[in-house]
């Protein structure tokens, strides 16, 4: 009797009566088998630092499992996969620089001299696009691709607007030289074509340089106004064999010196105004009166 009120008052937990405490019960209970025994809580003191750390855990996303247990190695595998994705994106630590100040600019070597005249850090434009590539986070690698490719289209332009005058120009010529067979009459009958374009464009009161791109390079114009020029001398004497060998001279000094100008590159504009420059004053000569 009194072995089962000792049994009893035991179970009652000292004579509080209920269940015995929950921690009393968690250290009762028999460890699972091959578990970790749960860290302790530590209170946020320095000495609670020195607690166990927490088991590691990995995004459920990167978790590869084996039944229920988690497969490290295949797990951390799958993390540096995803690292390794993300380089491929986002670059291996390149970074925007702190300011628009950090980015270096230059041209690609195979366009520096082709640009030479561009002046990147005076290019206001070029300097506002700068910017805005700093807020949406360039790095350095990915503003000189943009800048390369940039340089590429500028060249092609450049050298589709330097070459397409020429090929035209080379085309009418060839054109005319079906009809002016020789060099000689070839010139000459460019030289009077010239002559009479530039009063055809004074009589219409439009400048020669607007004429001469519109209808400079049609063969049909050029072989009308070439046997429309001697009828527009009205300052030779007509009938005279002097008038006309001045006339032929003349037109062959004219025809001479644009073929000279011709061949010389569009960008040499002091050497192209210089022979200009003789033109004019061949013209000024021959027609005071126009000048």
């Amino acid at each position: 009797m009194n072995e089962a009120a000792a049994t009893e008052g035991g179970g009652g937990g000292g004579g509080g009566g209920g269940a015995a405490p929950a921690s009393a019960a968690a250290a009762a209970a028999p460890a699972t088998p091959g578990a970790q025994p749960a860290a302790p809580a530590a209170p946020a003191t320095v000495m609670g630092k020195g607690a166990a750390p927490a088991e590691w855990s990995v995004p459920e996303k990167y978790a590869v499992k084996n039944g229920e247990e988690i497969d490290w190695q295949a797990t951390a595998r799958k993390i540096d996969e995803g690292r390794s994705h993300l380089e491929k994106r986002f670059g291996a630590g390149d970074v925007p620089p702190t300011d628009v100040a950090g980015y270096k600019l230059a041209l690609p070597e195979a366009h520096a001299q082709a640009l030479a005249g561009w002046d990147l850090a005076a290019d206001e434009k070029l300097q506002g696009f700068v910017a805005g590539a700093h807020e949406l986070g360039f790095t350095q690698k990915q503003l000189d691709h943009v800048l390369g490719a940039y340089a590429n289209m500028a060249v092609e332009a450049q050298g589709a607007a330097a070459v397409k005058p020429e090929q035209e120009a080379e085309k009418a010529a060839t054109a005319l030289r079906e009809v002016w067979k020789d060099d000689a009459e070839f010139d000459k009958n460019v030289g009077l074509a010239f002559a009479a374009g530039q009063k055809l464009a004074n009589k219409l009161g439009v400048p020669f340089d607007d004429f001469n791109e519109a209808l400079g390079n049609n063969p049909m114009f050029l072989r009308l106004a070439a046997a429309l020029a001697p009828e527009m001398h009205e300052d030779t004497p007509a009938g005279t064999q002097a008038g006309v060998a001045e006339a032929q001279d003349f037109d062959a000094q004219v025809a001479t010196l644009r073929a000279e100008k011709d061949a010389l590159p569009e960008k040499d504009n002091a050497r192209r105004q210089a022979v200009q420059d003789k033109i004019n004053a061949l013209y000024a000569k021959r027609y005071p009166s126009q000048v």
